[in-house]
């Protein structure tokens, strides 16, 4: 071969990234929500991939509600891109998930992403893989190692109360 031409540019939907995965599965419980579906199919929206496996795991949901729920904490949205893609602390990564976001860390003396949900239990992910578009419409697929669990959020409310010490 003497030559070998490159587009200047491809198109490839985050859809159809997911699709080209094992992760397929996500893709159909995405099917049954029209905002989740949107959102994948609107561009800069990144998101967490867990892998068929993991997903299959999981067993099933309470309702409808609790599916929606998880699947949106697996969709990054736009503005916080760059602070996930950078592990920047400093600030939240926002979901769709309304009023749920994720904190960012670097595992100390590896190069692995660690994931979890901001004020929520101790338990997180790992980023194992990033692929990213390089169009105009910048969006991620992000390979995580389990999903992100429901129950990991801190639906509780702690009532804190101080008492003067006793002499």
């Amino acid at each position: 071969i003497e030559t070998l031409f490159f587009p200047e540019n491809v198109d490839i939907s985050l859809q159809k990234i997911i699709s080209s995965s094992d992760s397929e599965l996500f893709l159909k419980f995405a099917s049954f929500f029209p905002e989740i579906e949107s959102a994948l199919n609107l561009k800069n929206y990144s998101i967490l991939l867990p892998s068929h496996a993991s997903l299959e795991k999981i067993g099933s949901f309470d309702s409808n509600t609790t599916l929606e729920k998880f699947l949106k904490l697996h969709i990054i949205h736009p503005s916080s891109l760059k602070s996930l893609y950078d592990c920047s602390s400093n600030s939240g990564i926002q979901t769709l998930a309304e009023n749920i976001n994720l904190t960012c860390s670097k595992i100390s003396g590896h190069r692995d992403t660690f994931l979890q949900i901001d004020g929520g239990a101790d338990n997180g992910v790992r980023i194992l893989s990033r692929g990213c578009t390089d169009s105009e419409s910048y969006n991620c697929v992000f390979a995580i190692d389990r999903p992100i669990s429901l129950s990991w959020l801190d639906n509780h409310q702690h009532y804190h109360l101080n008492l003067q010490g006793v002499a």
